[in-house]
């Protein structure tokens, strides 16, 4: 028996189905993430029309079968475009960074509000921030989904065997594949070498504390923060992360 439902969502990504429909990866403010058919969305005529754009914010209706995977969408109302972002394309592509990160690690039906909300204040903080932060501001939201999904990089000591780790020297041994900081006793072929301040910094955005990073710090997440995503979730590569600037 269908249920119909009524939430909020913003698109992640789009397929096209036949030749006027396609399938839209959606986070929902309370339903997680779903898969719904938007069935002659495609057609210029169609009250659809237009809607189902990545990166939109909508209210949408749809049927849900709890058999199903995916749903038909009944109806579909914009709430915000993001127009700036769509009018520039480093916003834009910065934009879809995370759209893909949670696109390509939230299971269907996983209730995320946490992550819901993360993508929508970036996306709308993303509009107006200077172009010169863009880049960083990007890792710093990327690694607090990573926390969000349960992975959140190990610092406060080494994280194969505990040892102090002495923050005062100028660099700083990170391990992609261990999740975290090391000492020089479990150094392996993922370990990044990098400022003190950086880890310094990761420690003030899973905080929630103001950031003020360099183009230093900013070079090192642009290294650091793909590498510990590959090898956190399965090999994972944002392919988004090639275009950002």
């Amino acid at each position: 028996m269908s249920k119909i439902i009524k939430t909020r969502g913003i698109i992640l990504n789009t397929r096209n189905f036949k030749e006027s429909s396609l399938f839209a990866s959606v986070l929902t403010s309370n339903h997680g993430r779903i898969q719904i058919l938007a069935k002659g969305c495609r057609r210029p005529r169609s009250k659809l029309c237009g809607t189902m754009e990545r990166l939109n914010l909508n209210e949408i209706i749809f049927y849900k079968r709890e058999e199903k995977d995916t749903y038909n969408l009944s109806d579909a109302v914009i709430i915000d475009d993001f127009a700036k972002l769509r009018n520039d394309p480093q916003r834009m592509n910065a934009g879809l960074v995370l759209s893909e990160f949670f696109e390509k690690t939230l299971a269907l039906g996983q209730h995320d509000e946490k992550s819901y909300t993360l993508i929508f204040l970036f996306l709308r903080r993303l509009q107006t921030i200077e172009p010169k932060n863009i880049r960083l501001y990007v890792y710093v939201n990327l690694l607090r989904a990573i926390a969000i999904a349960g992975v959140k990089p190990h610092l406060d000591n080494c994280v194969r065997c505990g040892a102090t780790v002495d923050y005062n020297q100028s660099k700083t041994d990170f391990s992609a594949l261990g999740g975290g900081v090391v000492c020089n006793r479990d150094y392996d072929d993922t370990v990044i070498s990098i400022q003190s301040s950086t880890v310094n910094i990761m420690n003030s955005i899973f905080k929630q504390q103001k950031i003020d990073g360099n183009n230093i710090v900013c070079e090192e997440m642009h290294i650091l923060v793909p590498e510990y995503i590959f090898h956190q979730f399965g090999h994972l590569t944002l392919h988004t992360l090639k275009y950002l600037k």
